[in-house]
């Protein structure tokens, strides 16, 4: 299995992750150890989406694992289809603020492959969610591509395209980091967020 330690970026607490291969057709899901009364599961899918400001956060059954987005990234990225994660703590830890660490430990500790083939969605037709000016399109496609585009009114970030093969996901997208703005940390802070930051 793995271990990661850090600090959890909104919360400020030290949290321990385990991830421990799960069996066929699982998934990925977490499994909240520190809970009082025993542990609690939540699995990585978009019905335990509760919000997604400043991270992302899971729910199920009262039970919440928030700033979820790296570690699921690095092993979505990586083909990692079946996995359980085990936090002691709320959050997960930021590490550098990247997939990469997550990625490396991975990569470090290897994965097998499993009996039963893998679920391939197949799309009739393009698939378009739009919230505001942002959006996210899924096309059919051979194999799997990632294009993006931000056109961000900070200068150090400006207007980007990027088109990348999965296959590139572990040199190209996980080494990418959060980020923040100076003038943003103290209006964060007086709201309850980026206590470990």
């Amino acid at each position: 299995y793995i271990e990661q330690r850090g600090i959890g970026l909104h919360t400020g607490e030290r949290v321990t992750v385990q991830i421990h291969p799960a069996p066929v057709n699982t998934g990925r899901y977490f499994v909240r150890t520190d809970l009082e009364g025993g542990s609690a599961t939540i699995p990585a899918r978009i019905e335990s989406l509760h919000q997604t400001v400043l991270s992302t956060e899971l729910t199920c059954d009262g039970a919440t694992i928030r700033t979820v987005e790296h570690l699921l990234a690095a092993l979505a990225g990586l083909g990692i289809d079946n996995a359980r994660i085990e936090v002691k703590g709320p959050e997960i830890p930021l590490l550098d603020g990247s997939a990469q660490e997550w990625v490396q430990a991975i990569a470090q500790a290897g994965w097998e492959t499993q009996s039963t083939e893998r679920f391939k969605l197949e799309l009739d037709q393009p698939a378009i969610v739009q919230q505001g000016d942002a959006f996210v399109m899924a096309v059919s496609a051979d194999r799997p591509k990632f294009t993006y585009g931000i056109d961000f009114s900070h200068p150090a970030i400006g207007r980007q395209w990027q088109s990348i093969d999965l296959e590139e996901f572990a040199m190209a997208i996980a080494p990418a980091r959060t980020f923040g703005f100076a003038e943003s940390v103290e209006k964060l802070r007086a709201s309850g967020l980026i206590k470990g930051g």
